[in-house]
This record gives structure tokens, C-alpha cells and sequence, in this order.
């Protein structure tokens, strides 16, 4: 192989290492943030069948 040919795949394998680092750290943050948006939803929809169940009681004791 000639000089400038493992230079220059020097220089790809550097380049690609550093994709790699960059992918993997907005992958963390996708993630992060996904996890955060689904603790989210899941709080709100828990609040909103404790409200529906309360406005249920409501509801029938005002009823009777």
C-alpha cells in the first residue's frame, strides 16, 4: 500500500470514529428526551382518569 493511501485511511477511520462518538450522543439525548415526553403522558393520562373517576362520583351522588 502507498503512503497516502493509509493516510488518507487514517484519516476516514478518524472521521468515522468521530460519526460514531456524535451518533451515539444524540442518540442519548433522543432517548432522554423521549423518556421524559413518555413520564409526561403518562402522568397526565393517570391524572385524567382520576379526574373523569371523580367527576363520575360526582355525577351519581348528585343523582341520588
Amino acid at each position: 500500500m502507498f503512503s497516502g493511501d493509509e493516510n488518507l485511511a487514517t484519516e476516514i477511520n478518524v472521521k468515522l470514529q468521530e460519526l460514531e462518538e456524535r451518533a451515539n450522543h444524540l442518540d442519548k439525548v433522543r432517548t432522554s428526551s423521549i423518556q421524559s415526553i413518555s413520564y409526561i403522558n403518562n402522568r397526565n393520562r393517570k391524572l385524567n382518569v382520576e379526574a373523569a373517576e371523580k367527576a363520575i362520583k360526582e355525577e351519581v351522588y348528585l343523582r341520588i
